[in-house]
């Protein structure tokens, strides 16, 4: 076959594959366009990227007619713990359109397979105190807050309001019903899909987020629905950030465990070994992780 005729085949197939986008588009519109380099961490794949660079694929999906409502997790030390003993949190987190690394824990993990994260990429630094929201008030993407108890909620929906002036929250939702029971989540559905909403953050902390939104996703009419754990709170001024310093340094959850003993020593002096044993035996291949 000649040079000519090769060129002709060639060009004649993109044509092809063009005709066949552009017929089928609302098929190729539920296809994740958006490749991304992953880090395998306890044989889930976590994004490895920056916040410009995720902020642009999300801007991107907003900015688009409704196709599906694309999820948006992060995973810490914690939740790879979780993952181990919650399979349909394993799943939801296999099935996630983004998941996203959150914690110095997930980064050590990273390292014991020769890789590293490019940025932390956890739920305070990308959505409440990042560009997502600001992006999200400049184009008027709307946004719908699910969580926490209805005072902390009310608090943090007017410093979200404060905080990022022109953001169109649309609705709100306390996270006091039965997140596993279609006879009270059903009715919160209907009314996040009623509000209109582009985007749905859901605050209930893991594993119940995960599994809340992985069982109503297809339900969902938002464009994205991000699980963000206790940012609520956080939001609210109900339960303080650590300052910049600890979290520059990398030890934001040493400062959690100094203001929660009770309830996080476990939690991060026991479940961060156990993590990062499992990372470790997981990265040398001497057991298929979950």
């Amino acid at each position: 076959m000649g040079s000519r005729a090769i060129w002709l085949l060639q060009h004649t197939q993109i044509l092809t594959f063009a005709a066949l986008l552009l017929k089928n588009r609302k098929l190729f519109a539920r296809v994740n366009f958006f490749p991304m380099d992953h880090i395998d961490i306890l044989g889930i794949p976590v994004i490895n990227s920056t916040a410009k660079a995720v902020n642009q694929v999300f801007d991107g999906i907003l900015g688009r007619p409704f196709e599906r409502c694309y999820t948006v997790y992060f995973v810490n030390a914690y939740g790879g713990n979780l993952s181990f003993e919650d399979k349909a949190f394993a799943k939801a987190l296999k099935e996630a359109d983004f998941l996203l690394n959150d914690g110095l824990g997930v980064d050590m993990a990273a390292w014991m397979r020769g890789r590293k994260f490019r940025e932390n990429l956890n739920g305070s630094d990308l959505i409440d105190e990042g560009d997502f929201l600001k992006i999200c008030a400049a184009k008027n993407y709307t946004v719908f807050v699910l969580g926490a108890k209805q005072e902390v909620l009310d608090l943090a929906v007017a410093n979200y309001r404060k905080d990022y002036p022109g953001l169109k929250i649309v609705g709100s939702h306390h996270g006091y019903f039965n997140h596993y029971g279609d006879d009270q989540s059903l009715p919160v559905v209907d009314a996040i899909n009623a509000s209109g909403a582009d985007v749905l953050l859901v605050g209930f902390g893991n594993p119940r987020q995960e599994h809340w939104i992985n069982t109503y996703k297809n339900r969902l009419r938002c464009k994205m629905a991000i699980g963000f754990g206790g940012s609520i709170d956080q939001v609210a001024k109900v339960v303080p950030r650590a300052p910049k310093f600890w979290i520059a340094i990398r030890m934001e959850w040493l400062f959690r465990l100094f203001q929660e003993p009770k309830r996080l020593w476990k939690r991060y002096l026991i479940g961060n070994l156990v993590f990062l044993s499992r990372a470790l035996v997981g990265s040398k291949g001497l057991y298929k992780e979950v």
